[in-house]
């Protein structure tokens, strides 16, 4: 029955979880639906075993969504190909829960679900633009979404050998955010992702758009559109983050690379207005990578504890009373970020320093007291006796 979920013939049709799923031996890989436009319940069952085909330009649970799909309350494991590399040669989009969105009419909701598992991508990889997600890929031409209450515990391995790129990003929640349709809203809010990325490749030097970037949480949010709202909101990032590749021997003017603890690049092509909030969230990890930092290999690089970079035009781009672990280790590996007193526009970090001990995100009152002192995140959503522990709280189930 859970194989009719896969059928384009049944994109419309309601689905719901009666039980946990198992699918480790079947030796089938998946190819989900494209458009999906029903309501998926997950009544708080596990899919299991889930293991993803790469042959399709989007790759997840499910390939794409469409206009009034619902999406909710379950957790999916999941693997890709096998660990196997892919050999397409497209654009190749890849979520644990969905591979892509391009609906320029679109209104769709994401709530209640957790992803576990890996992304392994070997270096027959072809793609000349690579985005990949713990969650989402690409979020592509849309209305209207709403994504809450999710999470990805997913890692993220790629390895890009010399094959040119174009464009690639890794994002421990999300790859990348991108409209070249009408006005859109995205919404996230309390979600968080505690994978680790790891890129590594010859990038070549012979590809004069080749823009790399990772984050914890988004790896890059890029619009080419008239009008686009982005709140994300009571988010966090705690997985560590690399980016490591051979330095280029020649500059490139349109050459860009970026690592961020929460999200990589922020950036705006063409003329309207892209506006990016982000606020009450918090980068946590330990690391983040990007290695090369110096050579002739890009005109913009850039790596640092929250937001690796924001490039300002045509951007209205507000961080507002986020934080992050002032221990992150940044760039080549052998430096911290000083901490900084505000959140404004104009330094490399756009995140409060508070340290990973018990006086700062170890201590409860970072995540609980109200802003500007903390995040100001509510206990009926957040379960805050990990913090002491983990340094974060999670979710309540």
């Amino acid at each position: 029955e859970f194989a009719q979920l896969g059928d384009n013939a049944n994109r419309d049709k309601d689905f719901a979880l009666g039980g946990d799923i198992d699918l480790s031996d079947t030796g089938t890989a998946w190819t989900g639906p494209d458009g999906y436009i029903g309501h998926f319940y997950g009544n708080g069952y596990t899919i299991k075993g889930l293991m993803l085909d790469g042959s399709t330009q989007s790759v997840g649970l499910f390939r794409t969504l469409g206009d009034g799909a619902i999406v909710e309350n379950f957790t999916l494991e999941v693997s890709t190909f096998n660990d196997q590399p892919v050999t397409v040669s497209h654009a190749l989009f890849i979520g644990g829960l969905l591979g892509s969105i391009s609906n320029a009419n679109g209104s769709m909701t994401i709530k209640g679900v957790t992803v576990k598992g890996d992304i392994k991508i070997g270096v027959k990889t072809t793609a000349t633009t690579l985005e990949v997600g713990g969650l989402i890929g690409e979020l592509s031409q849309f209305k209207e979404i709403l994504i809450e209450n999710c999470v990805s515990e997913l890692n993220i391995t790629a390895d890009l050998g010399d094959a040119p790129k174009s464009y690639s990003a890794f994002g421990g929640f999300m790859g990348k955010e991108w409209n070249s349709g009408g006005q859109c809203k995205l919404t996230i809010r309390n979600s968080y992702a505690t994978g680790n990325i790891n890129v590594t490749g010859n990038f070549s030097s012979t590809n004069t758009n080749n823009h790399v970037f990772a984050g914890g949480f988004i790896g890059d949010e890029c619009s080419n559109t008239t009008n686009t709202e982005i709140l994300i909101e009571q988010c966090y990032a705690a997985g560590n983050i690399s980016i490591a590749s051979l330095p280029e021997t020649t500059v490139h003017s349109n050459y860009m690379r970026g690592t961020g603890g929460f999200i990589g690049m922020i950036w705006k092509q063409g003329s309207g207005t892209n506006n990016v909030t982000i606020k009450n969230s918090a980068a946590v990890g330990s690391s983040v990578i990007l290695n090369p930092l110096s050579g002739g290999h890009a005109t913009v690089t850039d790596s640092s504890r929250f937001a690796g970079y924001a490039l300002n035009t045509y951007n209205i781009v507000t961080f507002e009373n986020n934080i992050a672990n002032s221990g992150m280790l940044v760039g080549d590996g052998t430096s911290t970020h000083s901490d900084d007193s505000t959140d404004a526009q104009g330094t490399t970090k756009w995140g409060r320093g508070v340290a990973n001990t018990t006086a700062g995100l170890k201590n409860s009152t970072t995540w609980t007291t109200a802003a500007p002192t903390g995040l100001g995140w509510s206990a009926d959503t957040w379960d805050f006796s990990t913090v002491p522990s983990l340094g974060r709280p999670l979710l309540k189930k």
